[in-house]
C-alpha cells in the first residue's frame, strides 16, 4: 500500500504562546523545584510541561496549536494540566517528549497522570499565579539572573 501524505487542517486552530519560567525565579535556589523549567500554556494559564533546567531544548517549544471549537490541542497527549478541557494525557507520550532526558523521566512519581501535580492543583496557591508570569503575546523564557551569567 502506498503511503499518502495528507495535510490535516484543524478548524479554528490558533497558535497559543508558551512562557517558560526558570524555577529559581520562584523557589529558593538549590531546592528541587528551582531546578526545573515550568512551561505555561497561554490558553489554560497553567503548566502544560516541566523539564530539568539544564535541558534548554524545552524552551524551543514556543507555541501550541489549539482549537476550542473542535476540542483540539496538539500537545493534549503530553499536557500535565489534567483538568484542562482539551487534555487527553497519555503518560507514554509525555515520556516520549522527554526521551533524551533519562534521569528526569525516571524521577517521575508512579501515579504520574492520575492526580493533579502540585503546581496545577486548584487547591494550592500556585495554580492561580501562573497567569501573572505569561509573556504576552508569543511567550518566551523568564530566566534567573544567575543562570544568565552561566551562558
Amino acid at each position: 500500500m502506498e503511503n499518502i501524505n495528507r495535510n490535516i487542517v484543524v478548524v479554528g486552530a490558533i497558535s497559543v504562546g508558551i512562557t517558560w519560567v526558570d524555577g529559581a525565579l520562584l523557589f529558593k535556589p538549590g531546592s528541587k523545584p528551582s531546578s526545573a523549567w515550568y512551561g505555561i500554556c497561554h490558553w489554560s494559564q497553567a503548566i502544560w510541561a516541566f523539564a530539568p533546567i539544564d535541558w534548554q531544548r524545552a524552551t524551543m517549544i514556543t507555541t501550541i496549536q489549539v482549537s476550542e471549537m473542535v476540542k483540539y490541542c496538539d500537545r493534549s497527549r503530553c499536557c500535565v494540566c489534567f483538568d484542562c478541557p482539551l487534555n487527553n494525557f497519555q503518560k507514554e507520550d509525555y515520556l516520549e517528549l522527554f526521551k533524551d532526558v533519562k534521569g528526569f523521566t525516571l524521577g517521575l512519581p508512579l501515579d504520574f497522570g492520575s492526580k493533579p501535580l502540585w503546581f496545577n492543583d486548584p487547591e494550592l496557591k500556585y495554580r492561580g499565579k501562573w497567569k501573572e508570569f505569561i509573556l504576552r503575546v508569543s511567550g518566551g523564557a523568564l530566566v534567573h539572573k544567575d543562570r544568565m551569567q552561566e551562558k
